[in-house]
């Protein structure tokens, strides 16, 4: 049987840590580490979020979503 314990004065407060990681990857398979590229990593902490993104990639999908348009 649970008992109240009186020595608790408060709760803690509560933390949260999540991420994100976006590849590059073949078409219904897995991310790769030996050669598919991370794209962009979002992070967030206690409720604010960061962003961190591979310019590389960026510029290459910027490219090709420009060839694929024309």
């Amino acid at each position: 049987m649970l008992e109240k314990r009186t020595d608790l004065l408060q709760r803690a407060e509560v933390h949260v840590c999540a991420f994100d990681i976006e590849t590059t990857k073949l078409p219904l398979k897995f991310p790769d580490a030996d050669y598919d590229l991370i794209m962009m990593i979002s992070y967030m902490v206690d409720g604010q979020g960061y962003l961190i993104t591979n310019r590389e990639v960026s510029k290459m999908g910027f490219i090709f979503s420009i060839l694929f348009i024309f």
